[in-house]
């Protein structure tokens, strides 16, 4: 695996966005979805929970991939939904960013 490459100034997170389905999200959302995005970089820091909800087809599986790939040198795909504590614990431990997909068919113990 190549190492990773030195960050340089500049650029424009708007060029990244753009390239995300927007229709629909009130602009205050996605502000708030760019501040979450740049906090990912500060190390050291509790993260906060970033929970995307929507139509089907609206997007969500692909903006959070998008930003995973960005984020997290790990592996990008979706995770399944944790069967236990543990298994919760792990993917947190092991990634910086965890996507779960169709989490509306989880039980009460998950």
């Amino acid at each position: 695996m190549s190492p990773l490459q030195q960050p340089k100034r500049g650029g424009n997170l708007n060029a990244f966005f753009a390239l995300l389905n927007q229709e629909g999200i009130p602009e205050g959302h996605v502000l708030l979805h760019k501040v979450m995005f740049a906090f990912n970089y500060i190390p050291e820091t509790a993260k906060p929970i970033h929970i995307t909800a929507g139509d089907q087809g609206s997007g969500k599986s692909g903006w959070d991939t998008a930003e995973k790939a960005l984020l997290d040198p790990g592996d990008w795909s979706e995770h399944k939904p944790p069967t236990d504590e543990d298994q919760l614990t792990r993917d947190f431990w092991q990634n910086l960013i965890v996507c779960y997909g169709n989490i509306s068919k989880l039980s009460e113990e998950q």
